[in-house]
């Protein structure tokens, strides 16, 4: 996808029992998110692997443009559609767009508007290895994304405020349940090994997409 740098906001809610259609009905209102300086585009859904987990990415132009929503008009659709009291706690991230994936899409609204799924590996790094991380990323996984059957691109982020953690942002036009996605992709169109030293951890999600969620400017 060719996109300028972006700013990006992850998100993770666990909600709470019997809560899910609530929380859903609250997550449609930030439609309003639309009207908003500097928004490109948004995507959440249920992780398939623990559905009590509601995920959403949201893309913006810059960290200003984030930061003016935050202060002007979050808070307006925040207390008034009460989804505070539908989830136990809310883990909140952000990234900066590093690398991108060429693919089907060329566009980042086409991949979200279009796809069903989305796959995030969110990789926790040994001390002085992000540069052989990222020369790994974009010397096998960049090209073997673009060549993936089913795969119309994806989004290769560093976190704005730990220079040892990296988001890797995959959409999908199938339903994808495998377990280390990033992992089998590195099988096929590269050694895995290449990083298994690089990765003291990651938090590996598939998300089902919900139409009802997704923001397009």
């Amino acid at each position: 996808m060719n996109t300028e740098e972006m700013y990006i906001k992850w998100m993770v809610c666990e909600v709470k029992e019997g809560k899910k259609q609530e929380f859903s009905l609250a997550q449609d209102t930030w439609v309003k998110t639309a009207d908003a300086k500097g928004f490109i585009a948004q995507a959440g859904g249920w992780d398939l692997k623990n559905n009590s987990e509601a995920c959403i990415i949201s893309f913006w132009d810059s960290k200003n443009s984030l930061e003016h929503f935050m202060d002007d008009l979050h808070d307006t659709i925040f207390y008034k559609n009460k989804q505070a009291d539908t989830y136990n706690w809310i883990a909140v991230s952000h990234f900066i767009d590093n690398l991108n994936i060429e693919g089907k899409s060329d566009i980042l609204r086409n991949a979200i508007k279009t796809n069903k799924s989305l796959c995030i590996a969110d990789c926790y790094l040994n001390s002085e290895k992000s540069v052989h991380f990222e020369k790994v990323m974009k010397e096998i996984w960049t090209p073997g994304m673009g060549r993936a059957e089913g795969i119309p691109g994806g989004i290769f982020s560093k976190s704005s405020n730990n220079n040892l953690r990296y988001l890797l942002s995959t959409f999908l036009d199938h339903m994808e349940n495998n377990n280390n996605h990033l992992l089998n992709l590195l099988t096929v169109y590269g050694n895995k090994s290449v990083i298994s030293d690089d990765i003291t951890k990651m938090e590996e999600r598939v998300i089902r997409l919900v139409d009802s969620w997704k923001i397009i400017k």
